[in-house]
């Protein structure tokens, strides 16, 4: 822990400056353009059919987490530098992250699909697949490896920490909820949509460096972890599934 709070606390300009360019604009993106034309939706479904206002609503949510997902990709990149004792510039990080941004979609989805279908069966498979999996944004980042075999090494980092693991994983869950509990509360006491808006863009954005920490820990615990196992092997899987 002790290694992430000296991370955090030495990186937090460049962690202050990737917040400003992605998280600020997202959330303000969110708070004026989204929340305030969330759709209602009839407690009788028979017969609805979507507008385009629902379908302008689910689009930006989706731009949202992604850009999400972006700055996680860069927050991950700064640490497993940083850990290295190798230093990166920003527009370093942003580079490499929008190369790694496509890769990272595609796996989140794929990550998505798993946990869902093992939810669909039964409850225990998919809580397995939502923490065993926790890590592939970490090993993508770390080894260039994405896809299903990225979450086959995110299982075995995720087994030879499984305490820690879970903690990380139900934390970032709490997290969450927190934040999201703390702007509705706190947006239900304030009059006006713009004031509403921005004070939700505030809680958000500092909340996100609550989540930020906790992105930085994980990586710390991936990377002081021996995997134990020639990653060649993935990486050779991966390439005759390409050529295939």
């Amino acid at each position: 822990m002790k290694k992430t709070f000296n991370l955090f606390k030495n990186k937090f300009p460049t962690i202050l400056v990737l917040s400003l360019m992605i998280v600020l604009p997202v959330y303000l993106i969110q708070e004026f353009l989204l929340v305030p034309f969330t759709p209602e939706l009839p407690e009788d479904m028979t017969g609805y059919r979507p507008d385009s206002k629902l379908l302008w609503y689910f689009l930006g949510m989706l731009l949202v987490s992604l850009l999400i997902e972006l700055y996680k990709i860069c927050i991950i990149k700064l640490s497993y530098e940083t850990l290295e004792s190798r230093a990166i510039t920003v527009s370093e990080i942003m580079d490499f992250s929008m190369r790694m941004w496509p890769k990272t979609i595609l796996t989140t989805w794929l990550y998505a699909l798993f946990v869902a279908f093992g939810f669909m069966l039964l409850f225990f498979p998919g809580m397995m697949m939502f923490v065993l999996y926790y890590f592939y944004t970490q090993v993508i980042v770390m080894t260039g490896i994405w896809g299903k075999p990225s979450l086959g090494i995110s299982s075995i980092y995720a087994r030879k920490m499984l305490n820690k693991t879970i903690t990380i994983v139900l934390l970032n869950l709490f997290i969450q909820y927190c934040i999201s509990l703390a702007v509705a509360l706190v947006q239900q006491q304030i009059p006006g949509t713009i004031a509403s808006a921005a004070v939700g863009v505030l809680i958000f954005f500092a909340g996100q460096f609550i989540v930020t920490f906790i992105d930085i820990f994980a990586t710390v615990c991936v990377h002081d972890t021996p995997l134990g196992v020639d990653i060649s092997a993935f990486k050779k899987k991966k390439e005759n599934n390409v050529q295939y």
